[in-house]
């Protein structure tokens, strides 16, 4: 899948210029990074029409991609068209027993704003992660002489993690009850 924030987007937050040999590091920082907010949300984030195998529990299907725009297709597991009410946005209901699985085809995207700000995110984390190197995994502080500073842990993972902020602005914007915290180093 593609990243979910552009070089442009790196660039507009890093201090300094990005040299041009550095862009294919920065491009799969980038795609690391959004792999991760994938993973971590259970959100593709870009538009697409999937076919979904989901249980049916007590009547109703839950699609697990928001924000759904349209369902095209409900049918058991032999191919069967299963009657269904939409709600119009995320539930199936009024399926009725024994149909237990179903296979439900549906088209699901995100508005202009919540893509902004998934970008964002993507591309702050990007930003930090490629101003800290493997090399700098787990070191939450440093002291010289009388300066010293910290860093909360997430940002001392290494290759990045999502702070507690990016995680709630990402539970928020996607409307998903549980953005997971990870890191992941890379070389």
């Amino acid at each position: 899948m593609a990243a979910l924030a552009t070089l442009d987007d790196l660039r507009a937050r890093l201090s300094a210029d990005l040299p041009i040999a550095d862009e294919a590091r920065a491009e799969a920082i980038l795609e690391d990074v959004s792999a991760a907010v994938r993973s971590a949300t259970g959100q593709t984030v870009t538009g697409a029409s999937p076919t979904a195998r989901l249980r049916v529990r007590l009547g109703v299907v839950r699609l697990p991609q928001r924000t759904a725009s349209a369902v095209s297709a409900v049918v058991d597991i032999d191919g069967d068209a299963v009657t269904y009410t939409w709600d119009g946005l995320q539930r199936l209901t009024g399926i009725r027993a024994p149909v237990a699985v179903v296979d439900v085809t549906y088209t699901h995207s995100q508005s202009a704003e919540t893509l902004a700000a998934v970008a964002g995110i993507v591309a702050t984390v990007a930003a930090r992660a490629y101003g800290r190197g493997p090399e700098a995994g787990a070191m939450t502080g440093e002291t010289m002489g009388g300066y010293s500073y910290s860093v909360d842990t997430s940002a001392a993972s290494g290759g990045f993690g999502l702070l507690a902020a990016e995680r709630r602005t990402l539970r928020r914007v996607l409307g998903v009850s549980n953005a997971g915290s990870f890191g992941i180093g890379f070389a």
